[in-house]
């Protein structure tokens, strides 16, 4: 019986050392779309398989960081980011099709070239990001999103902003609000479980064992300052706070809008209810101690804040919050005036 001829796609040599296989577009381009970088892995270019993984997120980190610095660029940062990351996506997919084209059927078969390590490169690549992106959100810029009315009208229910946590932009005065660990709180970085082995393992870092709860207030007197909160009027080192009426941006029933102004001339909008006109509790004049500060809601009837426990170390407090960047509501769907918001 004559010999059958092997497929130039599964031709071996006469030693039987090098194995050809050919590589197939389509099967580039599936593993391309299952993995962005496992199709140029199977189509023998290693190096580059791992910087279309890495890249993006090196990106990523980038930009946080740059936006951890100059936290006005945050919302354009993100936008970039989403209009970029559809772009690079397609990139790769086509690229890891032309170049299993490329190869034809003359491709040599080495180590990598095998499902195992396919498999293998797709779990610790997936996990591998894990640790830094914990330790950059645990210590430097993270999203939060808003659960309460206590900030509205300027933060409401679905709201989710970032807070920048250790740089220049970082550092908070009055009129600034801020995330903090509350009464009774030991952490307020609810990271995912398998993040906080991974996070030790990597970096050495312990991850203190939060309560996954933050609060979230405004500034409104530093270490030093005197307090005082007559009715409606907030007074600090017997100065009052300006206050003018104002319209907010969505109606909140048997609620007051004021403008009010700190002294280091941000503005901000605080609500307040009409049924308690003259009826609201006094609190007399408090010292704030040093590195601490004297925290209020927007929604000054309807807070739990300094008035009741008392002023806020600055160790306890993470970061402060500076933009939305995304709100979403039943029923509104995505409020879009919304987005892109500085606080």
């Amino acid at each position: 019986m004559p010999e059958q001829p092997i497929a130039a796609s599964d031709a071996i040599n006469a030693t039987g050392a090098v194995k050809l296989k050919g590589r197939r577009a389509w099967i580039a381009g599936l593993l391309a779309v299952l993995y962005p970088g496992l199709g140029h892995l199977y189509g023998g270019r290693p190096v580059l398989a791992l910087l279309v993984v890495i890249g993006p997120w090196v990106f990523v980190a980038g930009a946080l960081m740059f936006s951890a610095f100059y936290p006005r660029s945050v919302f354009p940062v993100l936008v970039a980011l989403l209009v970029s990351y559809p772009l690079f996506w397609i990139w790769q997919l086509v690229s890891a099709c032309l170049l299993s084209r490329r190869q034809g059927v003359t491709y040599r078969l080495t180590w990598y070239n095998r499902g195992l390590i396919y498999a293998l490169f797709v779990i610790v690549l997936s996990y591998a990001w894990v640790p830094p992106f914990a330790l950059l959100r645990q210590r430097v810029i993270e999203p939060f999103k808003i659960p309460s009315m206590s900030m509205a009208p300027t933060l409401i229910p679905g709201d989710q902003f970032f807070v920048v946590k250790s740089s220049p932009a970082a550092s908070s005065t009055r009129g600034d609000i801020v995330v903090f660990r509350g009464p009774g709180e030991r952490g307020i970085e609810p990271l995912p479980s398998v993040t906080k082995p991974l996070l030790y393992l990597a970096t050495g870092f312990g991850v203190p064992k939060g309560t996954g709860r933050a609060w979230l207030a405004r500034i409104i007197a530093v270490g030093g300052d005197t307090v005082e909160i007559r009715e409606r009027q907030v007074l600090v080192n017997g100065q009052p706070y300006a206050q003018e009426p104002c319209e907010p941006a969505a109606p909140f029933p048997d609620s007051e809008c004021v403008v009010e102004r700190s002294f280091s001339g941000k503005s901000y909008s605080v609500l307040y209810s009409t049924a308690l006109n003259g009826r609201r509790p006094y609190f007399p004049p408090v010292k704030v101690e040093a590195h601490h500060f004297y925290l209020l809601g927007d929604k000054r009837d309807d807070s739990m804040d300094s008035r009741y426990y008392g002023d806020v170390s600055e160790e306890r407090v993470a970061g402060r919050a500076f933009v939305i960047w995304f709100s979403y509501s039943e029923a509104d769907s995505i409020r879009w005036p919304r987005m892109g918001l500085e606080l």
